[in-house]
């Protein structure tokens, strides 16, 4: 099994997360069957991959793979939500995903006859940084304005 970190440099005039993360699904290697899409302010646990390879072997039809997460807001831990949902998932087997919206971005599903199935591995520990940045709120309203405009 080859698994695909999503992490490249990609430039785009008008900047969406949801097309950065598809250009990248549209570009895999054939060889690739499951991708792994981490934020670059997310650390998962060094034991992730491992994790996943056992979670495949014993569900095999599994599509989808939902972690544990901790979310910090500068720098201090913060109950979340989102741990184990489908919100913060990024993992995923090839062509059963896409992702949409510009900001806040988040998979759909798309394949058109298997049925999805989703599977937790709270084994699979992911560290969400979040750092208040003034101009990263800037960022996000002038892509979202953008998209909006098209």
């Amino acid at each position: 099994m080859f698994i695909y970190n999503s992490l490249k440099h990609i430039v785009y005039l008008n900047y969406r997360f949801d097309k950065a993360r598809n250009y990248i699904l549209e570009n895999l290697p054939d060889d690739v069957d499951w991708v792994f899409h981490p934020d670059m302010d997310e650390i998962y646990e060094p034991n992730w991959r491992e994790e996943m390879e056992k979670t495949l072997k014993q569900h095999p039809n599994t599509n989808r793979i939902l972690d544990e997460a901790y979310h910090y807001d500068n720098k201090k831990l913060q109950p979340s939500d989102e741990n184990g949902t489908q919100v913060d998932s990024k993992i995923h087997k090839v062509g059963y995903y896409n992702w949409i919206e510009p900001v806040h971005e988040y998979m759909q599903y798309i394949h058109p006859t298997d049925t999805e199935e989703i599977i937790t591995n709270l084994n699979i520990v992911r560290h969400h940084y979040h750092i208040d940045i003034p101009r990263r709120l800037e960022q996000s309203f002038i892509i979202a304005k953008t998209a909006a405009d098209e």
